[in-house]
């Protein structure tokens, strides 16, 4: 499998008074699923031939108390978007994507 040749972060903070949130949307330019030495031994290995873009989005709204604590909730992967076919997410050239799914999640911090 080859490597994307662009990956992508793109972050929006917004901060009102105590209130903070963000977005963040990560992008994965599409990947060739054969490197060229493979092709080379066979021409024709698949109909599938590459994973088209990917882009995950992740939002999160939290409240910064005037005590020093700061209450966040996420969602991760926010439209639930799946892995390209055939991907697992774990090895080397699709650790880019996410194998999770949408993920939901609670921070509680303190700063003093």
């Amino acid at each position: 499998m080859g490597y994307a040749d662009w990956q992508a972060n793109l972050t929006l903070n917004y901060k009102y008074e105590n209130w903070l949130s963000y977005w963040r949307t990560r992008f994965v330019n599409d990947v060739s699923l054969y490197t060229d030495k493979d092709l080379a031994l066979n021409a024709n290995p698949s109909s599938n031939m590459q994973y088209d873009d990917y882009f995950i989005s992740d939002v999160a709204l939290g409240y910064q108390f005037d005590s020093g604590i700061t209450l966040k909730f996420g969602i991760d992967n926010l439209f639930d978007k799946d892995l390209p076919y055939g991907s697992t997410g774990t090895s080397a050239g699709s650790a880019a994507y996410d194998n999770i799914g949408r993920f939901y999640y609670t921070s509680l911090n303190y700063s003093f």
